[in-house]
């Protein structure tokens, strides 16, 4: 459909924001709570792992 497609130009950030603009002007106050397990966008399966074969660039209580 129209709105069927996200386009990231900066790192996606699950939980919380990291340092960015903007964030007064946002409708969120609470970040993500709670386990991910599997996260899959455009068939490429993420992994979740802080290891030089993950995608992950930083964490907290990441394995």
């Amino acid at each position: 459909g129209l709105f069927s497609r996200i386009t990231f130009q900066e790192p996606l950030f699950v939980g919380g924001p990291g340092n960015t603009t903007g964030l007064e002007r946002l409708p969120v106050r609470v970040g993500f709570r709670g386990c991910l397990r599997h996260l899959e966008a455009n068939e490429h399966h993420y992994r979740l792992a802080l290891t030089p074969q993950g995608d992950t660039i930083n964490g907290f209580d990441v394995g």
